[in-house]
């Protein structure tokens, strides 16, 4: 034999390096983005997407079968040269067929040496290139250890894509917490730990078991996305408020908990001053205007300060409908809810219209009702009438 089984011959090695020699020429053949694009400089969008992906594809596809297939035949190359040595040498001592079994002996040698080379490669989790074995285990070595880098790659895109999102969740200012279906804490950031005192005993455990309040319980039971979330007092600290939002997503759920009691005292500042406004400036109002009437019914009263007065009337009875509506918005701000009764609507709107003819003697309009006096509701009888008399003398003066 002329040559080893390690070490190709030149005949073989001519093979390959002709076969490299046309890979690289298809390779240089390739169209690129930049050569295909037409002569006036306008790029044509609409074929670049296959020219980036879908034909450099094919070539790929090819010289990689193409590559495979010599090496495979590279293989078969060394049978056939090794069973002709070892006929040489029978015929040379006398024995064609025990030549011939030396000649597969041989190679079935050099092909367990090769086999333990790759078990020994592969043992290693592919993270060394892979060593000179014959041509067909080589490439599956070369496959193998592609693929391996090709998924190590996108591990390690994938591990930075989750590191960064983690990041981001630590640094929120709210508490977020990963629920499984069986709405065990699976995971939570650093403001959950400070909001809910949660320690890393917590993981695991049932986030109704954490959270023993009646009203959350109910809302996070019940609650489908999207919602509105619910608002309490916290159970940990009175004073301070927490707004509440469950999110599904699959079969999990995240629960994210603001804290809100610089937006709860800010709203309750506002209720308070509307009310205490409400009700200070009724005092004053109430005095001004029993002093108008008094004046104007004075019989003697010059009727260019009768005018005056009659206009003063007019303005501080506007006034107080404007305190009216501020102290009925801050009773429905304040009260937990609103008791509702069966409404006789039709008696309701009689009122109302007689109300609006008083109201309409100043200003001429010709106002009708039309009622249908089987018509009821459910609600809240002194809101209803508020509300219909506002739209009505509203209506009557604009």
């Amino acid at each position: 034999m002329s040559s080893s089984p390690d070490h190709p011959s030149k005949s073989e090695a001519g093979t390959l390096e002709t076969d490299k020699r046309e890979m690289a020429s298809a390779e240089s053949k390739t169209p690129t983005p930049e050569s295909s694009q037409p002569a006036t400089g306008v790029k044509d969008n609409t074929q670049a997407p296959n020219l980036l992906y879908q034909k450099p594809a094919k070539p790929l596809k090819k010289k990689k079968e193409r590559h495979g297939t010599i090496l495979f035949w590279s293989d078969f190359k060394w049978l056939i040269t090794l069973i002709l040595s070892g006929m040489g040498l029978g015929a040379y001592f006398g024995s064609v067929l025990w030549g011939i079994i030396a000649g597969l002996l041989v190679y079935h040698a050099w092909r367990l040496y090769a086999v333990q080379q790759f078990y020994n490669w592969m043992s290693k989790s592919l993270t060394l290139p892979p060593p000179e074995l014959s041509g067909s285990l080589t490439f599956m070595a070369n496959q193998l250890y592609d693929s391996k880098k090709q998924e190590q790659m996108t591990h390690q895109k994938m591990m930075g894509l989750i590191k960064k999102i983690r990041s981001s969740l630590l640094a929120l200012q709210d508490a977020v917490i990963l629920l499984d279906k069986d709405d065990t804490l699976e995971w939570w950031n650093q403001s959950a730990e400070t909001l809910l005192a949660l320690r890393s005993e917590d993981q695991g455990r049932s986030i109704l078991d954490l959270i023993d309040v009646p009203e959350f319980q109910n809302y996070y039971i019940n609650a489908i996305s999207p919602n509105e979330g619910l608002r309490l007092r916290s159970w940990r600290d009175y004073e301070r408020f927490l707004q509440c939002e469950v999110t599904h997503f699959g079969t999990e759920k995240l629960l994210i908990i603001y804290d809100v009691t610089r937006l709860q005292h800010l709203e309750q500042m506002r209720k308070d001053f509307v009310g205490n406004v409400s009700h200070e400036l009724r005092t004053p109002l109430t005095v001004i205007m029993g002093y108008i009437e008094t004046f104007s019914d004075q019989p003697d009263l010059d009727p260019k300060w009768r005018r005056g007065f009659n206009l003063m009337t007019q303005q501080t009875e506007r006034m107080n409908r404007i305190i009216n509506d501020l102290l009925l918005l801050s009773r429905l701000e304040n009260e937990e809810s609103i008791r509702t009764e069966r409404v006789d609507m039709p008696k309701l709107m009689t009122s109302i219209f007689d109300d609006a003819q008083a109201y309409n003697k100043d200003f001429g309009h010709l106002i009708d009702l039309h009622i249908d006096s089987q018509l009821d509701v459910y609600g809240s009888e002194v809101y209803l009438n508020s509300a219909l008399l506002n739209l009505v003398t509203n209506a009557i003066k604009y």
